[in-house]
């Protein structure tokens, strides 16, 4: 018996130990995380203060706008009645030396009307090109509200209605695809765009 209480007394101490060594790790790996999210949130301001700034005064303004909408009239599709989409693009200057016309996407505005419904949905890059932030908005819907926040292509965070779901859900595994997906297919829609200019 006094074997056994040892051997407790053995596991509860390197337990211990190892939280104490773990904690610090942990704690350093969320706070490298609360320093990405606080630069994309950054950007996410930036860039909707940009676009504030040329809607106020759009000939002195350095962003350029690309808007798509397909069936602009509203006409009925088979099976699904009332079908519209609308994507604005919101872009700027790159690196001027290598190119002189503005090139660099900053946010993709994407509006889905399928009969009731309407979902927005807002794609943000950084100036890398990189897709860093996605918002969803689907009133009515099971989840009204989703954000998912990208570093180097990954997920590094995901919330539904305000609430952290794990990363290692096959729903925020999902929800990664889907919005890389989009983002893919409307930066290739903008950037066959250019080809008119350049």
């Amino acid at each position: 018996m006094e074997k056994f209480k040892c051997t407790i007394r053995l596991v509860l101490v390197f337990a211990g130990m190892l939280f104490v060594i773990a904690a610090p790790v942990v704690n350093a790996s969320a706070q490298a995380s609360d320093k990405r999210i606080e630069a994309i949130r950054k950007i996410y301001d930036e860039t909707n203060g940009l676009i504030a700034e040329m809607e106020k005064e759009t000939a002195f303004s350095s962003i350029f706008v690309v808007e798509l909408t397909v069936n602009k009239h509203l006409s009925p599709y088979p099976a699904v009645g009332i079908f519209q989409t609308r994507s604005t693009f919101y872009y700027t200057y790159g690196d001027r030396e290598k190119n002189p016309y503005p090139d660099r996407l900053l946010k993709i505005s994407g509006e889905y009307r399928r009969s009731a419904r309407t979902e927005k949905g807002e794609f943000y890059f950084n100036a890398a090109g990189e897709l860093v932030f996605v918002l969803v908005t689907n009133p009515g819907s099971a989840i009204e509200e989703s954000k998912a926040y990208f570093a180097a292509g990954r997920l590094i965070k995901l919330t539904d209605d305000g609430k952290e779901i794990d990363l290692k859900r096959q729903h925020a595994v999902e929800v990664a695809m889907l919005a890389k997906a989009e983002a893919s297919r409307l930066t290739g829609i903008f950037r066959a765009s250019l080809h008119e200019v350049n």
